[in-house]
């Protein structure tokens, strides 16, 4: 990502900045960050090119949630120290992957690399409104606590009737509106309980009319 950088002033040897530092960064974004810093060795940055670079980079890259700088003074050096977003799933449409949502309810941008860990995969058509996408959140970050659904959750899709989670096991959970959160899981797992000693693996539970008490099971 190329991003302008202006000219750094000249200043006077001991206000200068004749060292960079760079932590905190994946190796799959530091070159990218280091490029939109504009520090280069042997170049002298006057007292306020160090707070106006890290603005650059926060700007640029809306992955990071913070780039804090310490100065020394006496060093003539300044460190800088990015914080990446922390994504609780992957946003897919058209079969490519877009952008990220995080677990603060935000959609933002990464480049290719940066989140190397497997994540759950999102898909829908039409971008959700912010409420929405806070309750996603909280679904996700609920759904990933030990023990919280039956199988582990692989991905959700938005369709008409609302929301499906995809589960490890191969079910899908046709979980409808993103509400009742906390007890559709609860009441979710009592149900599993109760209906794989019977029928073994299910291939889908309905949660759709969960608010009139009903939750269907389907077997594989």
């Amino acid at each position: 990502m190329k991003v302008p950088v202006p000219s750094a002033p000249s200043a006077p040897r001991w206000l200068g900045v004749e060292n960079v530092e760079l932590v905190g960064a994946p190796p799959a974004l530091e070159p990218a960050l280091r490029e939109a810093l504009g520090w280069k060795p042997g170049m002298r940055w006057g007292p306020l090119e160090p707070y106006r670079a890290a603005r650059r980079v926060r700007e640029a890259f809306p992955c990071l949630s913070g780039v804090r700088v310490r100065r020394s003074w006496s060093g003539r050096a300044a460190r800088f120290e990015a914080a990446l977003r922390e994504p609780a799933a992957a946003i897919v449409r058209g079969g490519k992957r877009e952008a990220y949502l995080g677990r603060d309810g935000t959609v933002f941008a990464a480049p290719e690399g940066v989140y190397a860990e497997p994540l759950p995969v999102v898909g829908w058509g039409e971008r959700p409104a912010a409420a929405e996408l806070g309750e996603l959140a909280r679904l996700l970050a609920a759904a990933a606590l030990p023990g919280a659904l039956p199988a582990g959750l692989k991905g959700l899709r938005r369709g008409e009737d609302g929301w499906t989670i995809s589960s490890a096991d191969g079910a899908e959970l046709l979980w409808g509106p993103l509400e009742w959160t906390d007890e559709k899981i609860s009441r979710l797992k009592e149900v599993y309980d109760d209906a794989l000693p019977r029928f073994g693996a299910l291939q889908s539970a309905d949660l759709r009319h969960f608010g009139d008490g009903k939750i269907m099971v389907t077997p594989r």
